[in-house]
């Protein structure tokens, strides 16, 4: 789990299998120390989750999401 397993559920525009991604937080909690920041890092994510998501394309807004992160 983690932030790469929300990939999949954002190009697919499946809101309810990203909530599944976002509510199980991290599996690794005990080894990663980003982990242990799963809430706050839910908190930043989620309107961008729910962005993509709900976007006519997800796959495109995913990529334009990407993109403007580079560009940050």
């Amino acid at each position: 789990t983690g932030l790469r397993s929300l990939a999949p559920a954002l190009r697919a525009g499946d809101a309810a299998a990203a909530e599944v991604v976002l509510a199980g937080g991290h599996a690794d909690a005990r080894r990663v120390a980003h982990a242990e920041a799963w809430s706050e890092v839910r908190q930043l994510v989620e309107p961008w989750v729910r962005s993509v998501v709900s976007a006519a394309d997800p796959g495109a807004a995913l990529t334009t999401l990407g993109r403007l992160l580079v560009l940050a």
